[in-house]
């Protein structure tokens, strides 16, 4: 390493530091990707479940509206009751 110029040794110095920033930077954008990816997943997570909250309770009120169909024809049918 003594033996080369001043200009080649800031060459290899400034190429050393191109690849360490490149290398730093693929890091990066593939940290984000996987961020992103795991936000993306506890979004969509939370529709799914909101949609799923949504049907049940769809289903328990198209239950309770026919349970109270099902008591009012009853009635309907036997008024002495």
């Amino acid at each position: 390493m003594n033996n080369l110029t001043v200009r080649a040794k800031l060459t290899w110095a400034f190429g050393l530091l191109a690849l360490t920033v490149l290398l730093i930077s693929c890091f990066a954008v593939k940290s984000l990707s996987d961020a992103n990816q795991r936000f993306e997943g506890f979004v969509n997570g939370i529709a799914e479940r909101v949609d799923t909250a949504g049907q049940v309770r769809s289903a328990v009120s198209r239950r309770a509206i026919a349970a109270r169909n099902l008591v009012l024809v009853n009635s309907l049918n036997r008024p002495g009751i």
